[in-house]
């Protein structure tokens, strides 16, 4: 979720400057954006759809498991890749 990552991004580059409590309050909306997408509005909708339309597919259900549900696994970019 690139928005996502934004909001957080926006928040660690601006958290040296926070000097009252009242801003640490500000983690409270991209926290909140993150549990609505993933388990009210946003993955739960799509994953249903998707397991209507794919659900017994095998490569569907590897991709699933493997596959980061919000946020994404960084570690993949940097491990080698022998076909390069």
């Amino acid at each position: 979720m690139p928005a996502a990552a934004r909001r957080w991004g926006v928040f660690f580059t601006c958290v040296a400057g926070f000097s009252k409590p009242q801003h640490l309050a500000s983690v409270a909306s991209p926290l909140f954006v993150m549990l609505l997408l993933r388990y009210v509005s946003g993955v739960p909708i799509l994953e249903r759809q998707a397991d209507q339309r794919w659900g017994s597919e095998a490569e569907y259900q590897a991709y699933k498991a493997s596959t980061p549900v919000l946020v994404p696994d960084l570690s993949r970019l940097f491990k080698s890749d022998p076909s390069l």
